[in-house]
């Protein structure tokens, strides 16, 4: 037995041998030692800052998480010259002795604060490079932008090294990565280059830099988020509009497994095919790129709030996991809700808010609450309402610097100075609450979806006004429902920027409100119903109109500026298209 026991022994100094760590630096003290920079780390103390957190504080609600210690260095709107930033590039250099060290290899934590994604521009970058004594430059690990052109985009890892991101998505928690060093000599450089990060969600951050000899890479499964929330149905509706999260893997020696919790369900194609069983994902060479997994709350639940999480394995690698969480909402009695909504230019931003109870409505115990790019609601946003609110009356909250148009319409104790609920870009939620209950939504308050979330077949809720159609009884606590993805079962009708000349009044007749959007014109068709003619009301150019039955039988096409002549139609709907070389817009007609 002794023989064996330390046979085990010798097996496990072997092993430990084989890969061990020769050099290691986290960020814990001035580095002075360990690193040089090519400008002075400098940090405005607020968001715009080239630095190790140990040597200059940055903005405490900077979004990374999981760091190595207490310190990192991170990278953000870098080239303020007031704030001590420059031009690039910006280097961060490592001179590490590897005299009579083989087999390299680097590991390293990496992150990106979440907050504005998708936020890297084509151009933007960090690449780690080495050289061994001074000879030619080689990639290590780049990051990039996965735009090969344009602004906005998420930001990967460059598998190869092309330019543009079209690996892993970096991700709000620190995650490792990994890369052999080909080569040997006596001193090893690794520098880290900065470009283009030069504005105030643009950033990245590092720590715990490792150099390893007999370095042999590690099975590794990276997922692109730790956590999702804001599944959600009303009791009896479900499944929940699904959400998504890449999963990769590199080096890896058998399949990925994503095994979903009783509460969710999965897929790998957005739609249909969902299921409570396992996906698998199986390597090629040892890798599996990022892949989309689709993942929603089951139908079924009871009311409540619902919380569980992913699990993701493969042989030999460290697990990882996503957690989720949503609510399942009892069925809402009537209450108050939002009749109308506006993001338009400038400050010409309201929501209206209607009462359709046969009572008046107290209004003490009632507040808004408004979000910023899907951090949750902030608390800087709430406002609490007050007075009352007759039966098939409406409330106007605007901002105070909003078109006086808007302003006449609006009690003074509603037009709100900045910040409130109703300063909102397109990409931020609005909620209406009764007590600490929510009654009715506009967006998603715990996510950002880009520049807006999507009303109908082709609406948004930026440079709209949205006015709930009068089928509308009673608030959605579920804005994909509310939202829905066609015009069709959507509750809103979408209006040009701009357009409040609905506002303090509620409900309206479809017909009414024959306004839409085209080529940027403000176009409205009446009257509809229509006897002999429809008038076209906002065209500065022929447009050609064409006019179909249900069946798709062509009956009309021709060049219309400002009427059509339907005289000759028989009674019953139709569909009507105009458009020019850019645009075109189908609307319906009822012809008596």
């Amino acid at each position: 037995m002794k023989k064996i026991y330390f046979f085990f022994v010798f097996i496990l100094s072997i092993s430990v041998y084989s890969q061990s760590v020769i050099y290691s630096y986290s960020f814990e003290d001035d580095g002075a030692n360990d690193y040089t920079t090519s400008i002075t780390e400098f940090s405005d103390g607020d968001f715009d800052f080239f630095t190790s957190t140990f040597n200059n504080s940055i903005a405490n609600n900077y979004g990374v998480t999981g760091q190595d210690g207490n310190h990192y260095f991170a990278a953000q709107d870098t080239d303020e010259p007031g704030d001590g930033g420059s031009s690039d590039p910006l280097t961060l250099t490592f001179t590490i002795d590897i005299s009579g060290y083989s087999n390299l290899g680097l590991k390293i934590l990496v992150a990106e604060d979440d907050y504005g994604d998708p936020k890297w521009d084509n151009n933007d970058s960090v690449h780690i490079d080495y050289t061994i004594d001074g000879g030619t430059s080689t990639p290590l690990i780049w990051i990039e932008s996965e735009a090969a052109s344009g602004t906005n985009a998420e930001t990967r890892i460059d598998s190869d090294f092309d330019g543009v991101g079209d690996g892993a998505a970096i991700t709000e928690a620190f995650m490792e990565l990994q890369q052999s060093i080909t080569g040997t000599g006596s001193i090893l450089v690794l520098n880290i280059t900065y470009s283009n990060l030069h504005y105030g969600s643009e950033d990245l951050a590092i720590d715990n830099i490792r150099i390893f000899e007999g370095f042999s890479a590690s099975p590794t499964l990276l997922t692109s988020t730790n956590s999702i929330s804001g599944f959600n149905y009303i009791d009896g509706s479900g499944p929940s509009s699904e959400k998504t999260f890449t999963v990769s893997g590199s080096d890896l020696t058998g399949d990925i497994s994503i095994d979903p919790s009783d509460n969710f369900e999965l897929s790998t194609t957005t739609g249909d095919n969902f299921t409570q069983d396992p996906l698998f994902l199986s390597p090629t060479d040892g890798s599996v790129a990022s892949t989309s997994i689709y993942v929603r709350m089951i139908s079924g639940l009871t009311a409540g709030d619902i919380s569980s999480s992913v699990s993701i394995t493969s042989d030999g690698a460290d697990p990882s996991s996503v957690g989720l969480s949503g609510t399942v909402y009892s069925v809402p009695s009537q209450d108050i809700f939002f009749s109308e909504y506006a993001e338009g230019s400038s400050n010409n931003k309201y929501v209206e808010i209607y009462n359709p109870l046969n009572n008046a409505v107290d209004l003490s115990n009632y507040s808004l609450k408004g979000s910023n790019n899907g951090s949750g609601w902030k608390a800087e946003r709430d406002f609490a309402l007050s007075g009352t609110l007759n039966p098939a009356e409406t409330l106007i909250v605007c901002a105070n610097q909003a078109d006086a148009s808007i302003l006449a319409l609006t009690a003074a104790e509603f037009q709100l100075a900045y910040e409130s609920p109703v300063h909102h870009n397109g990409d931020d939620a609005i909620g209406l609450f009764n007590g600490s209950n929510l009654i009715d939504i506009i967006g998603d308050p715990n996510s950002d979806p880009g520049s807006s979330w999507s009303v109908g077949t082709s609406g948004s809720t930026a440079d709209r006004t949205l006015v709930r159609k009068m089928s509308v009884t009673q608030g959605n606590l579920v804005w994909s429902t509310s939202a829905g993805t066609t015009d069709e079962n959507s509750e809103w009708f979408v209006l040009a920027k701009d357009t409040w000349a609905f506002a303090g009044s509620h409900p309206h007749s479809e017909q009414a409100l024959s306004f839409f959007d085209f080529d940027n014109q403000v176009v409205k068709v009446y009257p509809n119903p229509v006897e002999t003619t429809l008038n076209f009301s906002g065209l500065n150019a022929p447009v050609q109109a064409s006019v179909f039955d249900m069946l798709g039988k062509l009956h009309i096409q021709t060049e219309v500026t400002n009427t059509l002549d339907v005289s000759a139609l028989k009674s019953g709907l139709y569909m009507v298209e105009i458009k020019n070389e850019t645009s075109s817009k189908v609307f319906k007609m009822l012809k008596q």
